[in-house]
């Protein structure tokens, strides 16, 4: 047994234990998910029980609805009855082309961890986290004229207010409100180590398909932009804590497990072998990078070849959506949609590829 797989049979825990156990030192624990990776998902589902009775965790902060549903999401999940209808209309309202079943299923979870909490018991509150002008500049920047000064503006304002947005709702939420919360959103908002370099990187410019990002918009002397993760960190240190949940990007994690005889595990990087393991290249966000920049903590579901694609949801796609938000559509699917069945069975079969 090579070094690493000692390392882990002495070390590391169950993915769910770990997890649980980090809310004895700290408050709030960030989850950076990859979008399409059903067990992100599954996992946390499964895990928001332990996590409302064992670690005390009374808030879970979400990128994937808006602040200002929060009423909405908070009648949806104390009810006494959940409304499949009304979560499928929250949910459309929401992002235009989030049909992910896995996602949406944690508000369930939340609603049944609230129907079988003690009386008297504070319930278990969601709240979204990215507003409803970000996801709006969001899709019209794809809309935009490429090169455009709309197209420009829309940039900029993601760029300068996404992150900085949702680091305000957690601390508004939940690190000034002294409960212990999860927050859980997408990989590369949860880094909290990590710093972007200065001016647009190469991929993003390959990415958006122009020749240049015009500096007003990127300035070359400051981060591409900025990350919540860490913007919580420098505010509140070790009070916040981030878990990289594994997908593959990490030379020779896999193999360690299986000399190791895990499936599955966590573990904390710093003091790890791990912590100086570089990103794989082909990470776009940030390649070649210390793991011990990237994760504080790490979790590992699986074998990357064993993970899954999201399951979607169909007739995410109302009518109503589709009118609403046909150019969106048509400029992500490259082509003419002539209703919302058509976009729903495009979304279906490429969404979570």
């Amino acid at each position: 047994m090579g070094g690493e797989a000692l390392w882990l049979r002495q070390n590391a825990r169950t993915p769910e234990d770990y997890l649980v156990g980090l809310y004895e030192r700290h408050q709030a624990i960030i989850f950076g998910e990859q979008h399409n990776v059903r067990e992100h998902k599954t996992f946390l589902r499964d895990l928001i029980g332990r996590l409302y009775d064992e670690a005390g965790v009374r808030c879970l902060a979400w990128e994937f609805s808006c602040p200002e549903d929060n009423d909405r999401l908070e009648r949806m999940v104390t009810a006494e009855r959940f409304d499949e209808g009304q979560l499928r209309r929250f949910a459309g309202d929401q992002y235009p082309d989030w049909n992910s079943a896995d996602h949406w299923d944690l508000v369930r979870a939340v609603w049944q961890v609230n129907r079988a909490r003690p009386p008297g018991e504070s319930p278990l509150r969601m709240v979204g986290l990215r507003s409803r002008d970000i996801i709006e500049a969001n899709c019209g920047f794809w809309v935009a004229p490429a090169g455009s000064q709309r197209y420009w503006e829309l940039l900029g304002m993601v760029a300068r207010n996404d992150d900085a947005g949702m680091a305000r709702e957690v601390r508004e939420q939940i690190m000034e409100t002294g409960v212990k919360g999860l927050v859980f959103v997408g990989r590369s908002h949860d880094m909290t180590k990590y710093v972007f370099p200065n001016g647009a990187p190469e991929w993003f410019v390959k990415r958006i398909k122009v020749q240049s990002v015009p500096q007003w918009v990127v300035p070359p002397d400051k981060p591409f932009r900025t990350i919540m993760g860490r913007l919580l960190y420098l505010e509140y240190a070790d009070r916040v804590f981030q878990i990289w949940p594994y997908s593959g990007l990490f030379a020779g994690i896999e193999e360690a497990m299986t000399k190791a005889q895990l499936g599955r595990a966590g573990f904390t990087v710093q003091g790890s072998p791990f912590e100086d393991v570089l990103s794989s290249p082909d990470f776009g966000d940030a390649p070649g990078v210390p793991m011990k920049l990237l994760a504080q903590g790490f979790v590992y579901l699986g074998a990357a070849g064993d993970l899954h694609a999201n399951r979607a949801m169909p007739g995410y796609v109302t009518d109503e959506m589709f009118h609403r938000h046909r150019a969106y559509y048509e400029a992500e699917g490259e082509g003419p949609f002539a209703n919302a069945r058509e976009v729903d069975e495009w979304l279906q079969k490429t969404r979570w590829r």
